[in-house]
């Protein structure tokens, strides 16, 4: 993993941080403008945080969608509150942890300058907004697959300059 050093590297960090806060609020920019989908409605009902865990993992493995999205949806919804507008900020906090698990990604297996190019291109793709702004599974497979990629790296020697 590339050493940063904060005294030198102000631009870069800079760079970064800016980058993902304008990510972050392109995520945010219309978060609730569209109306659920059928799979999101059923995401929704399987996550109702007054159904038993037990009723909540049959309802989740009937669908063919990722039930570990659905799980920790229902937890979301009892910390904070089970509605509509609210559940899809657990789609718009995954995907912005992505964000920030790319960045890390980056740093371990690359340049800093291939670092702010990647994060510029994931910020602005027009696939993952839009999954950070609806409530499916995908942007949690997204995640899970950044964790996936960087438990591989664990260990090895990667990108050094």
């Amino acid at each position: 993993m590339m050493q940063i050093n904060f005294k030198e590297d102000k631009i870069f960090i800079f760079s970064l941080v800016f980058i993902l806060f304008i990510a972050s609020i392109l995520r945010l920019y219309n978060l609730n403008f569209d109306d659920l989908w059928a799979d999101e409605i059923f995401s929704f009902w399987v996550s109702d945080p007054s159904i038993s865990l037990k009723e909540t993992l049959l309802r989740a493995f009937s669908s063919s969608l990722n039930f570990f999205f659905d799980v920790g949806l229902k937890y979301f919804h009892l910390i904070f509150d089970y509605d509509v507008y609210v559940s899809r900020y657990f789609s718009l906090l995954i995907s912005i942890l992505s964000l920030l698990l790319f960045a890390f990604l980056l740093l371990k297996i690359t340049s800093k300058e291939s670092v702010i190019f990647g994060i510029f291109i994931l910020s602005v793709n027009l696939y993952h907004i839009k999954y950070s702004q609806e409530l499916r599974s995908y942007i949690l497979t997204f995640f899970f697959t950044l964790i996936f990629i960087l438990l591989n790296f664990k260990g090895k020697e990667t990108y050094t300059k």
